[in-house]
């Protein structure tokens, strides 16, 4: 995908170069059927894979999701049917060069439906061909799975874990018990583990399966990170328990970490070598001002070995904010959880967005953006704000960052004039917040590049669509709205040094 038309850039701050391509809008759909993107699910040397709805004639039948296959330059593309053994509702996304169908079915169809009796996760081609199908159904009719499956890919990218949520009814003693059903595909989509575990029988009390995460250590064990947020009423401390299963129901090697009585919010990094390192914070359950954030932590653990874990936090108190005059006023109000914790040559990048959404979610507001790099001993070596506040659309309310290794890329809406006027409401047409790229260096050098301007433009923006094919070539899709018609476009943008 190299067919790309240089755009004139506008270099803003900060003292290193970085180059960058931005291709032509393509319109996604040549035909002009109104094709709806839901999302790119793949890519290859010469292609690139999404889903889309083609809407229907006035009065007919909604149509079915296509994968649509693009070529190399978004000039042409061929559409393809899911199969008929679609579950009801699914999501989808992309695993290798497969399409991932994630979803479930009801007992029964009609309005008094209740129980989802079955998770379906299905393994397709780029033409919509069934090569892998994994059912998880409920016991029994008095059980039912919660909600689809949570997948989460291997750091390496060669597994897929599946972790499928049910409710088990124990008729003796009269009570529900959850039980998480794990199963590990290869990039061949065949199953490699398939175990079952009770986070309560194994914990205790209190485990939160949201702050829990999954993975595959290079030595091929699996990798459990289980959080339990901890109580002071009840004197009992957050912990966080680190797992490595041998062989299925096999727990060959654990560890555990204590914290204060706060909830947390962290990201896991695993290393070739088999390092593990978390990086988060601790908050406040209920904050009532502030940003109610206690402590950064970095724990450090070896999952070839036991462990063996090393423990580093910040307190987030005077001395944190008066270290960082510059930044002191928008740390203390907008520093947030991580969305992002990237791998860089020397440490960890920190990455959290401050955001607001209008009741209703019609528009936002998208703050300061906090970098915190951490080296490998969790002691922090710099801090960096990028701070803009633009009211933007709920699309692009969020940011996205990808590493590179040596530096970090990301994408956001801003830093462009406030819309004249504060009246709450939708985001004007001649808004003219930006599309930005910072590329963010391991020594804190940083380079923002416009690589998108409204006002210009004209198209919106979609920054919750934008697809990282590699690490130095992007797609972002953009709403043009004219004479009360809607047209979908494409464009492509490549990051250079």
């Amino acid at each position: 995908m190299k067919k790309l038309t240089s755009l004139l850039a506008l270099l803003m701050v900060f003292c290193c170069c970085s180059a960058q391509q931005v291709g032509n809008w393509e319109k996604m759909d040549s035909e002009n059927k109104g094709a709806q993107l839901y999302g790119f699910v793949g890519s290859g040397s010469d292609y690139a894979l999404a889903i889309v709805v083609v809407p229907t004639e006035k009065g007919a039948v909604g149509n079915p999701p296509l994968i649509r296959k693009y070529n190399e330059d978004f000039s042409s593309y061929s559409d393809f049917e899911l199969p008929r053994e679609t579950p009801m509702h699914y999501n989808a996304s992309g695993f290798g060069n497969h399409v991932i169908l994630n979803g479930y079915n009801f007992h029964d169809t009609g309005p008094l439906v209740t129980n989802i009796y079955e998770n379906v996760i299905m393994c397709l081609s780029d033409e919509g061909e069934i090569q892998g199908n994994v059912s998880i159904k409920a016991r029994d009719e008095n059980s039912r799975m919660i909600d689809k499956a949570t997948l989460y890919k291997s750091t390496d990218g060669n597994c897929l874990i599946v972790v499928s949520e049910e409710s088990v009814f124990i008729p003796k003693p009269a009570e529900n018990r959850i039980i998480h059903h794990i199963i590990v595909l290869n990039m061949d989509f065949e199953e490699i583990w398939r175990d079952e575990i009770n986070f309560e029988k194994e914990f205790g009390k209190g485990v939160d399966f949201s702050k829990c995460q999954f993975d595959m250590t290079p030595s091929g064990k699996l990798l459990l990170i289980a959080a339990k947020v901890g109580s002071a009423a009840k004197k009992e401390l957050t912990k966080i328990s680190l797992c490595i299963f041998d062989s299925p129901g096999m727990i060959a090697h654990k560890a555990e970490q204590t914290l204060e009585y706060n909830t947390l919010k962290y990201k896991h990094v695993l290393m070739d070598d088999g390092t593990l390192y978390l990086c988060g914070v601790t908050k406040d359950l209920w904050v009532g001002g502030g940003n109610g954030l206690n402590q950064l932590f970095l724990i450090k653990a070896q999952t070839k070995d036991n462990f063996g874990i090393t423990f580093k936090d910040t307190p987030l108190n005077k001395d944190f904010y008066n270290a960082y005059p510059e930044y002191s006023k928008s740390l203390k109000s907008h520093l947030q959880e991580p969305g992002k914790v990237l791998l860089m040559n020397d440490g960890l990048l920190y990455v959290s967005l401050y955001g607001l959404i209008s009741e209703g979610g019609t528009y936002g507001y998208s703050g300061d953006i906090s970098l915190i790099k951490f080296g490998f001993d969790g002691n922090i070596q710099w801090i960096k704000v990028i701070k803009k506040y633009d009211r933007v659309g709920p699309n692009n309310l969020y940011f996205q960052a990808f590493s590179r290794g040596t530096d970090a890329v990301l994408f956001y809406a801003g830093p462009g004039k406030k819309p004249e006027g504060s009246k709450p409401g939708p985001v004007p047409v001649s808004s003219p917040y930006c599309l930005v790229m910072a590329v963010v260096k391991s020594d804190g050098t940083l380079a923002e590049t416009i690589v998108y301007d409204r006002l210009t433009d004209k198209t919106l923006f979609n920054l919750s669509n934008l697809y990282q094919v590699d690490q130095d070539y992007y797609i972002i899709t953009g709403l043009l709205e004219k004479d009360n018609v809607k047209t979908e476009y494409l464009r492509t943008i490549e990051v250079a040094e």
